[in-house]
């Protein structure tokens, strides 16, 4: 379940020994109203499928960065979920579901330094994950940057993909910055969808079955950075 954004989706996927084929998957925008449809979405779903609850065997959902309140609405549905069949729940942050929807995208990686996940934020500021070609393990820390201080990071790279909103609000001023020609981008923007983290999910390991899974979250709620100045 990805619901870090106004936009949510639903997916019910299925793994085997080498692969997971997505059986189903729902997209809706509701807006800041998540919690109205969510169960609705779950139910059609699975009579899509032909399945029941009881066959599920994990629960994934996107913990951000993205919506406070979205997250959280999320996070809560799908861990109530889960207590109830007794199944393990897994969290995935935004950052590798957009860098596993770039790698199913891609032809290749021939000449990318580096992969650069770009979440939109405030104040001129990005949400920033920087992975390896083809890796889903962040290179560095995620972080929250100016356009200036992330150029300045990639600055050694010879070429960079990136994806996500941030940089298609920022676009302009990452390629005055690096370059046109060191900049490059999916022909089509990548989105957060829970077929792409289906595919990442996996379960805690060992004796971290019951793990709490928690909101990523990488700067204060804009209200509480409000009541601060």
């Amino acid at each position: 379940m990805e619901t870090s954004g106004r936009a949510c989706s639903l997916a019910l996927a299925e793994r085997t020994a080498d692969r997971t084929t997505t059986r189903c998957e729902i997209l809706f925008d509701m807006g800041p109203r998540h919690s109205e449809i969510l169960k609705d979405a779950c139910v059609f779903a699975l009579r899509k499928c032909g399945w029941n609850k009881e066959g599920l065997d994990l629960c994934a959902v996107s913990v951000g960065p993205g919506s406070f309140t979205g997250l959280r609405v999320g996070i809560a549905f799908t861990r109530a979920l889960a207590g109830a069949l007794r199944i393990p729940l897994a969290g995935v942050t935004s950052f590798e579901i957009l860098a596993e929807s770039r790698r199913a995208q891609s032809s290749g990686t021939e000449g990318i330094g580096l992969v650069a996940v770009l979440l939109d934020s405030i104040s001129g500021q990005v949400c920033a994950g920087l992975f390896k070609p083809g890796a889903l393990r962040p290179a560095s820390p995620y972080s929250v940057l100016k356009i200036p201080e992330l150029c300045s990071r990639l600055g050694r790279y010879r070429a960079v993909e990136f994806v996500g909103d941030g940089f298609l609000r920022h676009r302009r001023e990452i390629e005055k910055r690096l370059g046109p020609g060191r900049v490059r981008a999916p022909a089509l923007p990548a989105v957060l969808k829970a077929s792409d983290l289906a595919r990442i999910a996996r379960p805690p390991a060992g004796k971290k079955i019951r793990a709490p899974v928690l909101p990523l979250y990488l700067r204060p709620p804009m209200a509480v950075e409000r009541m601060a100045r």
